[in-house]
C-alpha cells in the first residue's frame, strides 16, 4: 500500500535457484527496480513459488533462472 500511495512502479530482476522439486532454493536481487519496497516485495513472493523442474536427459535437475516481476500502477 505505502509504495502504492508514493506512485511507485518499476521491474526487479531476480536470480533463483530452484531444486529438482521445484522448489526456490535460494533467491537474490539481480537488478533492482530502485525501490527497496518494490525489491522486497518481488522476493517475498517468488520465495514461496514452485515450479516445473527442468528436466535433463529425463530427469529433474536444479537450475538457475532469471524471472522479471512488474510493478505497474493502474489508473
Amino acid at each position: 500500500q505505502r509504495a502504492r500511495r508514493q506512485g511507485y512502479e518499476g521491474t526487479v530482476e531476480l536470480e533463483e535457484h530452484v531444486t529438482a522439486e521445484g522448489d526456490v532454493a535460494d533467491l537474490t536481487v539481480a537488478h533492482s527496480s530502485g525501490y527497496v519496497i518494490l525489491d522486497r516485495a518481488a522476493l517475498t513472493a517468488v520465495k514461496h513459488w514452485r515450479y516445473q523442474p527442468a528436466m535433463h536427459r529425463g530427469q529433474p535437475v536444479a537450475h538457475i533462472m532469471r524471472q522479471r516481476i512488474e510493478f505497474r500502477l493502474e489508473d
